[in-house]
Protein backbone atom coordinates (compact mmCIF):
# COMPACT_ATOMS: atom_id res chain seq x y z
CA UNK A 1 0.00 0.00 0.00
CA UNK A 2 1.14 3.60 -0.98
CA UNK A 3 -0.46 6.98 -0.93
CA UNK A 4 0.93 10.28 -1.55
CA UNK A 5 -0.17 13.53 -1.37
CA UNK A 6 1.63 16.82 -2.84
CA UNK A 7 1.23 20.03 -0.92
CA UNK A 8 2.44 23.77 -2.55
CA UNK A 9 3.95 25.58 0.29
CA UNK A 10 3.04 28.88 1.02
CA UNK A 11 5.14 31.73 0.56
CA UNK A 12 7.94 29.72 -0.66
CA UNK A 13 8.57 27.99 -4.34
CA UNK A 14 8.50 24.93 -3.08
CA UNK A 15 6.50 21.67 -2.43
CA UNK A 16 6.10 18.91 -0.36
CA UNK A 17 4.84 15.43 -0.17
CA UNK A 18 3.86 13.42 2.25
CA UNK A 19 3.86 9.22 1.56
CA UNK A 20 2.31 6.68 3.43
CA UNK A 21 3.74 2.96 2.63
CA UNK A 22 3.91 -0.11 4.39
CA UNK A 23 7.11 -0.96 3.14
CA UNK A 24 10.05 0.00 1.13
CA UNK A 25 8.93 -1.72 -2.53
CA UNK A 26 5.90 0.50 -2.14
CA UNK A 27 7.63 3.71 -2.66
CA UNK A 28 9.57 3.24 -5.80
CA UNK A 29 9.60 6.80 -6.91
CA UNK A 30 13.13 6.83 -9.42
CA UNK A 31 14.70 9.59 -7.57
CA UNK A 32 14.72 8.16 -3.90
CA UNK A 33 18.02 6.50 -3.78
CA UNK A 34 18.00 4.91 -0.50
CA UNK A 35 15.35 3.94 2.11
CA UNK A 36 16.42 2.23 5.06
CA UNK A 37 14.97 -1.56 5.23
CA UNK A 38 12.41 -0.46 8.03
CA UNK A 39 11.01 2.41 7.13
CA UNK A 40 9.60 4.35 10.18
CA UNK A 41 9.85 8.06 9.15
CA UNK A 42 12.17 10.03 6.89
CA UNK A 43 12.22 12.91 5.08
CA UNK A 44 14.09 13.56 1.88
CA UNK A 45 14.65 15.59 -1.60
CA UNK A 46 12.52 13.81 -4.36
CA UNK A 47 10.85 14.57 -7.76
CA UNK A 48 7.52 14.93 -8.51
CA UNK A 49 7.09 14.99 -12.32
CA UNK A 50 9.93 17.42 -13.23
CA UNK A 51 9.27 19.98 -10.34
CA UNK A 52 11.72 19.48 -7.21
CA UNK A 53 10.31 18.21 -4.04
CA UNK A 54 10.59 16.86 -0.25
CA UNK A 55 9.22 13.97 1.15
CA UNK A 56 8.00 12.46 4.49
CA UNK A 57 8.20 8.80 3.83
CA UNK A 58 5.90 7.14 7.04
CA UNK A 59 5.16 3.61 7.76
CA UNK A 60 1.44 3.46 9.50
CA UNK A 61 2.51 0.36 11.07
CA UNK A 62 4.48 1.36 13.70
CA UNK A 63 1.95 4.43 14.65
CA UNK A 64 1.88 4.22 18.50
CA UNK A 65 5.69 2.20 18.83
CA UNK A 66 8.15 4.22 16.81
CA UNK A 67 6.29 7.32 15.19
CA UNK A 68 4.89 9.61 18.03
CA UNK A 69 4.00 13.45 17.63
CA UNK A 70 7.89 13.86 18.25
CA UNK A 71 8.86 11.81 15.22
CA UNK A 72 6.33 14.05 13.05
CA UNK A 73 8.01 17.13 14.44
CA UNK A 74 11.69 15.81 13.89
CA UNK A 75 10.75 15.21 10.16
CA UNK A 76 8.94 18.56 9.62
CA UNK A 77 11.93 19.95 11.24
CA UNK A 78 14.08 18.01 8.43
CA UNK A 79 11.79 19.36 5.82
CA UNK A 80 11.77 22.78 7.49
CA UNK A 81 15.21 23.03 6.97
CA UNK A 82 16.10 21.43 3.15
CA UNK A 83 13.74 23.89 2.72
CA UNK A 84 15.42 27.08 3.64
CA UNK A 85 18.89 25.46 2.42
CA UNK A 86 17.67 25.74 -0.81
CA UNK A 87 16.19 29.07 -0.75
CA UNK A 88 19.14 30.29 1.15
CA UNK A 89 17.25 31.24 4.10
CA UNK A 90 19.25 32.32 6.82
CA UNK A 91 19.33 29.73 9.47
CA UNK A 92 19.79 32.13 12.37
CA UNK A 93 15.84 33.77 11.45
CA UNK A 94 13.89 31.95 13.82
CA UNK A 95 10.51 33.13 12.42
CA UNK A 96 10.83 31.40 8.77
CA UNK A 97 11.82 27.92 10.80
CA UNK A 98 9.13 28.32 13.07
CA UNK A 99 6.65 28.63 10.35
CA UNK A 100 7.51 26.11 8.29
CA UNK A 101 7.87 23.36 10.65
CA UNK A 102 4.46 24.39 12.17
CA UNK A 103 2.64 24.49 8.42
CA UNK A 104 4.55 21.02 7.56
CA UNK A 105 3.88 19.47 11.03
CA UNK A 106 0.15 20.33 10.31
CA UNK A 107 0.32 19.35 6.50
CA UNK A 108 1.63 15.84 7.62
CA UNK A 109 -1.39 15.35 10.80
CA UNK A 110 -4.18 16.51 8.19
CA UNK A 111 -2.63 14.10 5.00
CA UNK A 112 -2.69 11.05 7.90
CA UNK A 113 -6.05 12.06 9.10
CA UNK A 114 -7.03 11.22 5.07
CA UNK A 115 -4.96 8.79 4.26
CA UNK A 116 -4.94 6.50 7.06
CA UNK A 117 -7.79 7.76 9.34
CA UNK A 118 -8.03 4.27 11.06
CA UNK A 119 -4.41 4.17 12.84
CA UNK A 120 -4.33 8.26 13.82
CA UNK A 121 -5.79 7.25 16.98
CA UNK A 122 -2.22 5.49 17.85
CA UNK A 123 -0.83 8.84 17.48
CA UNK A 124 -2.98 9.94 20.11
CA UNK A 125 -4.56 12.45 17.74
CA UNK A 126 -8.65 12.96 17.78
Amino acid sequence: MMKKRIHQVPLYPRKIGVVVCDKKEDFNIDTIAEIDEHINAHAMRGRHGKASCFFVVLNPDNFGKWITIGTLAHEAYHIAMYIGYDLGIDTREEEPYAYLITWVLNTMIADLKIMVPEKVHLLGLA
